[in-house]
């Protein structure tokens, strides 16, 4: 019964007094939905009759409480409202699942069209031609002299065309499959059995090409291969009746049975009277022998190749195998399908959890009872190659045998001489047998593949089914007719007229009269009635299978069919009954259910992006959650924030406040209804974000159940927004170990508390500045969902950016997709998976992950682990096996540097971490090869041909820009060479010696000036080419026929193969217009930016999202301190690196740059960090701690830190607490200390919050030990951040930063009023020290921090402020009292690997010392290897004329080899790729204007294949579970006694949330 409005808002009232809640009706309007949501928490049955008139009470709350208050406007001004802009934008947005256009859907016809044309004439003329070649071979053994050798020759045409398929199939089973050690051998039963079934396959494919053309007519011949579908047909037909397949399979299986006995009756009688017919001399062959050589050859294929049989052959599996699959009860495959498969308890039964603390998904699972989902078989690869090899070679073998056999045994006037004699002669063979050999050499073939392309592009109703089973046997039997009465294929004789030899034909299969009007098929009448009846049969038997299989996209051969090759003469037959169905196929799984299943968690790091990124990431979840509120899939966002706890009262940094409010525009959140918990890493924020409920069935049998009151109830499958705020004090920084939390809480939490397989479960990294939409998802778990042993997919990244970086990122990411990433992708695997965008499987990151989270501890573990994490990670992929794909279909955009400083920075990271990773590639090859069977030689080899070009790349421009610069400007080779060493070395000194600030400015500096060199350059060799081509220099040309040098040719194949590859590009082509500001960066890419990469691989800060902090701190270093660094950092092999000092120096420098809750120090540095290198001693020589002593008491240390954190409140207030309140009475020297404090300006700890270790020093505290004591209490202050604002006069001001004492300062400088206090914009350092009379360091600090504030908020600092005044509205729940087990999680992960390790126990002094040991050899080997090269070029240019090969000397040939062996890899694999991309984009096109893409994984049901065999099942469980939950019972078919009820229902209401 429904409550009215009054009577709603009375039991609510009852409701909250009885739980002493007191809620405003303010908040109770803003969102009664969650007002609702929570209630449900507190009394579910009770809130049964309030959620039916939520809105009533929303509706009535508007009228209360509004005393007192002033009335709204009842209009809006014009500026209030949104601009068609911002409208336009939004409501495009909305659309988050765009529709393809009509061109694709046009260009899906054509292929389609063309796909059924193409098929339809290669399998003609495969038919065509071995039917031909075998009637003129029967016809002519009867003939004596020419005709007869003629005949011979044919005999072999014929063995070479039905073998060489088989051959073909071998070969590519040895390339596929034999070295592949990942794929095991055929079981001793599936070999048995393929060697047997290949043997009756060979008799009947033997008999049917070499003996029963001649035993009848072509036309018959056609009739009687459709006769090999009676045995599958009849198997179909009994298999309907006994396993109970459905009415339609009955119906259709029973009456194709009927017309195929029919219309092969009919056949069987056209062939038996055909020797009856006059004039058709087909020699002496009984007719009981023909007709037994006719009935044994349909058997034999038609035994073979029943769809069951092969099926049973594949499935008896290998002696390897490991099936974990368990049985499924029927009973439960409704709720197994729908709520997500959730565990059933020991005893076999669901039961209800009351916890109200457990994840939504989990207490729903809870609910509905469900099987766990059956787990796919953890097997190795399946043996299909492998059994391919096998049944190739056997096939191959015996129909060489058995065609000898039966052509002398069956055939009249033959004998197994003619073989021999048929190699010489070939003479005698004419050009219609030639013909006819390469129609059906060339029909199988193309037409074997053809069929491929169009089951994988999902083309196979229209491509593939319809042309083989309507059309193709009509055709033949057509053309045949046609062509007899032009005597193309009769028997004919040899006539000598003189010296010339004639071959005359006759018209065929005539009865008596030989002219074109009598030219009939024996037995019209029957053999068209047959014709019709057997495609009607196959129609209806093959062809309602085939038409109703629409499998996933981009499958395999081995996947398609059930030996993936095919055979000569009757290719037709072959692909229809090979071709696998869900019908027979035991292994197969609709695509739907088993998306269904599916869990996919989105996972983001976070440091200091700006708004307008962290925006678009927003926007694209929203996406993904508008596409969720439309399926069933289930999705998770959670996003880790480095740095992202200010105090210990785990108050959010403004760039979490700056994401809270974006959340709440974009994502329609509230932060004062936020799940605020404080966790063991620091704290977490997250919402649900409402699913949206349609009126589809299947919606409402997904999101609904019937309870006894007949109150439908929305489940819980909302999408989860969490926000996790690390707490840099308490677990480490940076991306790596967010990455190894959130694949931790995922594979350890989230999946074994919702009993998720693995195999199902995929994690979607993002980047916090990336953009991507839904149709991108599907492309990529599209890709994931076909092959298991894909264990990650990246996408398309397109980066963001304007001005000539920007534009030159443009080109670079452009080129960098197009051919790196697709060479890796085709011959062997993506090695970088990036983690701005890709999809990584769950299963595979449990193989990597213990190794992916261990700690640094070499030098070069620091450029593979901390320097590029996601090119490490996939190479511990690739080493474990698992392959990574690249899916162009699947795009996103993402921010790029704009800055040069900053993008400098981040490819030296870049660079150093692609170095370092391949070299391990290529050190650790042995390995790989051996876990990796898809990583080949040919890939080893592109890979260390790229490593190659790259330690040349330095003197490789040198020589590039000489050569440019001699063509355009005439200056001597020796003189720029020269020039260009001297820039080069100098710079590498600066890169060793001064700032890092000086060399970027320099890099800058060299950058502009080689654009200049380049444009001359690129004019000097247009010049140059020209006069190549006119002949109008003394060039030297590759030959004097060809008056083209070598330079000029590679550089028009260069040009060349990048205007193709932009055209294969179309959407894309723009990229290559900037390749014009690429080419003039090419020095800066090359060869600056690989010096600057090298010399700065000491340096650990992150280079990228850094918030530059000034100081007022004035540093001092005389000039001989750095006139012997310098000597030192330039001759740094004449000095040892293992010096010493003293542990309090060690001490001291472990202090030096403190961590910070926001984040590290050290990122923050701009200053070469080798310069700082302490060198250190063993600990165990300077009395150190151990390792294990020194965790033992960081551990002890945050233990009381965190019992303490938590009342210590009175530190956090805006008025701060002096400095004898926060030192303790029992430190050290505490009087003078605090003395030295307070003659500093630092006597409150407003002034002490950020103070570093140089401002102790500074200060006069010099022992080491006190100065870790305070900075360690430093750091748990808070920030005391100034807020930016205008305020009302120079008293307020001061009064709120902490400066009231100053008040008369001011006073005296006539600044009183906010007017007056204008000119303090102006005021430096010096300024506040003459003139406001302001000396002491820690109060200067803290004014000109306000001073930089003194202005008017931005809008989005004052959203800021508003969020995090309406986000402390949220109650802070402790996770250990609500959520135990996740607590319990955190805790033990962050013992195990995420503490912070202590900066002087740890291995970062030794660390350092490491890092400039590698750096410098790193710099010898690059320097040597140069400077080697260089010479050995430059002097063979000069001066290796008489060693010269096609007018280039050896060495620069070389040079050319390699590079152009990299680049036809590239160009290749990028040709390959492109042909995959479209197959990928043809297969998810639709066939109706206004559709949808459809894949294989769909957020949507109706966006995914139909099944019709799968539909069927489905349905018919939806109806008898819900007949069964209507009735509430369910029953168990394994034991009927215990039969129980699939939910338990109680007496009250059961609510999901």
């Amino acid at each position: 019964m429904r409550l009215g409005a009054d009577d709603s808002r009375k039991h609510l009232d009852a409701i909250l007094e009885k739980n002493a809640i007191t809620l405003s009706e303010t908040s109770i309007l803003e969102n009664a939905q969650s007002f609702v949501i929570k209630l449900r928490q507190i009394n579910t049955k009770e809130m049964a009759s309030i959620e039916v008139s939520a809105t009533s009470s929303a509706s009535t709350a508007t009228t209360m409480g509004t005393e007192g208050k002033k009335a709204p406007r009842k209009n809006n001004l014009v500026i209030e409202a949104d601009s068609k802009i911002k409208r336009e934008l939004n409501r495009k947005d909305l659309k988050y699942s765009h529709r393809p256009s009509v061109c694709v859907v046009i260009i899906k016809w054509f292929s389609t069209v063309l796909l059924f044309l193409l098929l339809l004439a290669f399998v003609n003329f495969s038919k065509i031609g071995a039917i031909s070649l075998s009637h003129m071979m029967s016809r002519g053994v009867l003939e004596t002299g020419t005709a007869q050798q003629r005949a011979h020759g044919i005999l072999v045409l014929l063995q070479i065309a039905t073998i060489v398929p088989h051959v073909f199939s071998f070969l590519r089973g040895i390339l596929t499959g034999a070295l592949r050690k990942d794929i095991p051998w055929p079981s001793r039963r599936s070999l048995i059995g393929g060697v047997a079934l290949s043997v009756v396959e060979s008799v009947g494919t033997t008999l049917f090409v070499f003996c029963v053309p001649g035993l009848t007519g072509p036309g018959t011949t056609v009739l009687l291969m459709s006769g090999v579908f009676v045995l599958p047909v009849l198997y179909n037909a009994l298999h309907s009746w006994m396993e109970h397949r459905g009415s339609t399979a009955k119906f259709f299986f029973t009456v194709a049975l009927a017309f195929e006995l029919a219309g092969l009756c009919l056949a069987g009688y056209t062939f038996a009277n055909h020797n009856k017919v006059p004039d058709q001399d087909v020699g002496t062959v009984g007719d009981s022998t023909s007709f037994g050589v006719m009935v044994i050859a349909v058997l034999c294929l038609s035994v073979a190749w029943i769809p069951a049989i092969q099926c049973r052959l594949l499935n008896t599996g290998s002696d390897a195998d490991v099936t974990l699959a368990q049985p499924i009860d029927e009973s439960l495959v409704f709720a197994s399908e729908i709520m997500g498969h959730s565990e059933p308890s020991s005893n076999g039964y669901q039961s209800i959890s009351n916890s109200n603390h457990m994840r939504p998904s989990v207490r729903l699972n809870n609910v509905i009872a469900a099987q766990p989902a059956p787990k796919p078989n953890r097997k190795l690869a399946p043996s299909t190659w492998k059994l391919t090899i096998v049944m190739s070679a056997v096939k191959a073998v015996c129909i060489f045998g058995f065609s000898i056999l039966f052509y002398a045994e069956v055939l009249p006037n033959a004998s197994a001489d003619d073989w021999v004699k048929g190699w010489g002669q070939m003479s005698q063979l004419t050009k219609t047998d030639w013909v006819m050999f390469v129609g059906n050499i060339g029909g199988t073939f193309f037409g074997y593949f053809t069929a491929y392309f169009a089951c994988t592009t999902r083309m196979q109703r229209f491509g593939f089914s319809v042309p083989l089973t309507l059309f193709s046997t009509p055709l033949s039997y057509v053309t045949f007719y046609a062509m007899c009465p032009r005597g193309v294929l009769c028997e004919g004789k040899y006539t000598t007229v003189g010296n010339q030899t004639n071959f005359v034909f006759r018209p065929c299969f005539v009865k008596k009269a030989l002219n074109a009007s009598n030219c009939t098929m024996y037995g019209d009448a029957f053999s068209v009635s047959a014709l019709v009846l057997l495609v009607v049969a196959q129609t209806l038997s093959n062809g309602y299978l085939l038409f109703g299989s629409q499998f996933l996209a981009m499958l395999k051969e081995d996947q398609l069919f059930w030996t993936p090759m095919y055979t000569s003469g009757l290719l037709e037959q072959w692909l229809m009954l090979s071709k696998k169905t869900e019908y027979h196929d035991e292994q197969h799984e609709d695509p739907v259910l088993k998306a269904s299943r599916t869990k996919v968690i989105i996972c983001t790091t976070m440091y200091r992006e700006a708004d307008y990124e962290m925006r678009q990431l927003l926007q694209s979840i929203n996406g993904i959650h508008r596409a969720q509120t439309d399926g069933v899939r289930k999705f998770e966002s959670h996003i880790f924030f480095d740095g992202a706890v200010k105090d210990v009262n785990f108050n959010p940094t403004d760039f979490v406040l700056q994401l809270i409010s974006l959340a709440e525009e974009e994502l329609g959140v509230k932060a004062q209804f936020c799940t605020r918990t404080r966790t063991p890493y620091g704290l977490s924020i997250s919402w649900n974000l409402n699913t949206k409920l349609t009126n589809n069935l299947d919606r409402d049998m997904f999101f609904k159940i019937h309870l006894k009151d007949n109150i439908k109830v929305r489940s819980a499958l909302d999408m989860v927004f969490k926000i996790h705020l690390k707490d840099n004090i308490k677990v480490k920084n940076k991306k790596r170990w967010s990455q190894v939390m959130y694949m931790s809480y995922v594979l350890d939490f989230i999946l074994k508390q919702e009993k998720c397989s693995e195999e199902e479960c995929f994690i979607l990294i993002t980047d916090a500045d990336v953009r991507f939409n839904v149709n991108s998802v599907e492309a990529l778990l599209d890709l994931m969902t076909r092959d298991p042993s894909v264990g990650a997919v990246c996408a398309r990244t397109h980066p963001l950016g304007s001005g000539p970086l920007g534009w030159y990122q443009v080109f670079e990411y452009a080129i960098g997709h197009w051919f790196q990433k697709a060479a890796e992708h085709v011959i062997g695997s993506v090695l970088c998976s990036p983690g701005c965008f890709s999809v990584y499987r769950c299963s595979a990151i449990r193989d990597i992950l213990p190794e992916y989270a261990t700690n640094v501890e070499h030098a070069f573990d620091f450029l593979t682990k901390d320097m590029g994490e996601d090119r490490w990670f996939c190479t511990l992929m690739v080493q474990s096996g698992w392959r990574i794909e690249y899916c162009a279909a699947a795009e996103n955009s993402t921010h790029c540097p704009e800055d040069f400083d900053e993008f400098f920075k981040q490819r030296r990271r870049w660079v150093a971490s692609t170095l370092a990773n391949l070299m391990l590639l290529v050190k650790e090859w042995s390995t790989i090869s051996r876990l990796n069977a898809r990583v080949s030689v040919v890939f080893l080899l592109y890979q260390a041909a790229l490593l190659f070009a790259t330690l040349i790349g330095p003197s490789s421009i040198i020589l590039v820009v000489t050569g440019g610069l001699t063509y355009a400007w005439n200056v001597n080779p020796t003189s720029t060479v020269i020039l260009q060493l001297i820039v080069t070395v100098l710079y590498a000194v600066m890169c060793l010696t001064t700032s890092s600030k000086t060399q970027l400015n320099t890099a800058k500096l060299l950058t502009f000036v080689y654009a200049i060199i380049m444009a001359a350059v690129m004019v000097g060799t247009a010049v140059q080419v020209a006069k190549d081509i006119s002949k109008a220099s003394d060039a030297a040309l590759i030959h004097p026929s060809f008056p083209i040098s070598t330079t000029t040719l590679y550089l028009a194949i260069l040009v060349g193969i990048f205007l193709l590859t932009g055209m294969m590009h179309p959407s894309e082509f723009y990229c290559l217009l900037h390749g014009f500001w690429f080419f003039l960066c090419i020095p800066a890419g090359y060869l600056i930016l690989m010096i600057y990469s090298i010399c700065n691989i000491t340096d650990q800060s992150w280079g990228t999202r850094e918030v530059k902090e000034h100081s007022v701190r004035v540093a001092h270093r005389n000039w001989q301190d750095r006139l012997t660094a310098m000597f030192k950092e330039v001759f740094f092999c004449c000095f040892t690196r293992r010096e010493t000092r003293s542990v309090e120096s060690q001490t001291e420098a472990g202090v030096r740059k403190p961590m910070s809750r926001s984040g590290s120090v050290n990122e923050s540095s701009e200053t070469n960090t080798d310069t700082k290198t302490a060198r250190t001693l063993n600990t165990s020589e300077a009395g150190l701690p151990s390792i294990h002593e020194a965790y033992d008491g960081l551990e002890d240390a945050r233990e009381s830190f965190s019992d303490t954190e938590e009342d210590d409140d009175k530190i956090n207030n805006e008025e701060g607490v002096k400095v004898e309140e926060w030192l303790t009475s029992d430190f050290d020297a505490y009087d003078s200390v605090v003395q030295k404090f307070k003659e500093n300006g630092f006597e409150n700890t407003i002034f002490i919050s950020k103070m570093t270790d140089e401002e102790l020093k500074d200060m006069g505290i010099k022992r080491s030990g006190q100065k870790r004591y305070l900075m360690e209490k430093i750091k748990k202050l808070p920030d005391y951040e100034i807020v930016a604002d205008v305020p009302k006069d120079v008293k307020s001001w001061l009064t709120k930063i902490g400066l009231i004492m100053y008040k008369t300062n001011f006073k005296q400088e006539h600044i009183k009023s906010s007017k007056d206090m204008e000119i303090l914009k102006s005021f430096s350092r010096k300024d506040i020290e003459t003139e406001l009379k302001i000396t002491k360091i820690g109060h200067i600090k803290r004014l000109m921090q306000a001073i930089a504030k003194l202005r008017n908020p931005t809008s989005v600092e004052r959203k800021i402020l508003e969020v995090g005044q309406r986000l402390k509205k949220s109650v802070l729940h402790k996770m250990r009292e609500h959520q135990p087990e996740e607590e319990e999680f955190w805790q033990t992960l962050q013992n195990l690997c995420l503490l912070p390790q202590s900066t002087a126990y740890g291995l970062e002094e030794d660390l350092k010392r490491d890092l400039g040991e590698l750096r410098n050899k790193w710099i010898v080997i690059l320097a040597v290897f140069n400077t080697l090269w260089m010479v050995l070029i430059y002097t063979l240019a000069d001066q290796g004329k008489l060693l010269s090969v096609a007018s280039s000397n050896p060495v620069g040939l070389v040079v050319l080899v390699v590079f152009s062996f990299v680049l036809f890899i590239q160009f290749i694999a990028m040709i390959i790729h492109r042909i995959t991309t479209a197959t990928h984009f043809l297969a998810r096109a639709p066939y109706r204007f206004g559709a949808k893409y459809r894949t294989a994984w769909a957020l949507n049901d109706c966006d995914m294949p139909e099944e019709t065999e799968a539909r069927r099942a489905r349905a018919e469980a939806k109806t008898q579970a819900e007949e069964r939950i209507q009735n509430g019972r369910s029953t168990r078919v394994a034991k009927p006694e215990e039969k129980q009820p699939l939910l338990r229902q109680s007496e009250d209401s059961i609510y999901i949330v």
